[in-house]
């Protein structure tokens, strides 16, 4: 079985008659993800607090499905554990 936030969502909207094509891209609300300078995935410790919010406006009728992180809790999991993300770039911590 896929365990990731892309086949979470497919399986949410399956009872809606829709399909893995019908999924947008994820949006990752509270989580601080992309690509760095060479290319390299990363995931880093999100700056929400206890609290924090979105609030959306529709414009048209939808469907949302909602997935936490298969991951696990970015906050006690991070890579480049000797850099630190600040502004879009890792400073080295040493």
């Amino acid at each position: 079985m896929d365990n990731h936030c892309h086949s979470n969502l497919t399986r949410a909207v399956l009872p809606y008659k829709l399909t893995e094509y019908d999924i947008h891209d994820v949006l990752n609300v509270f989580q601080v993800t992309g690509l760095d300078s060479n290319g390299k995935y990363f995931m880093r410790k999100s700056p929400a607090v206890p609290g924090s919010y979105i609030e959306f406006f529709a414009e048209t009728d939808l469907l949302c499905a909602v997935s936490t992180c298969p991951g696990g809790d970015l906050s006690a999991w991070e890579w480049n554990d000797d850099k630190e993300w600040r502004n879009g770039k890792y400073l080295s911590t040493n």
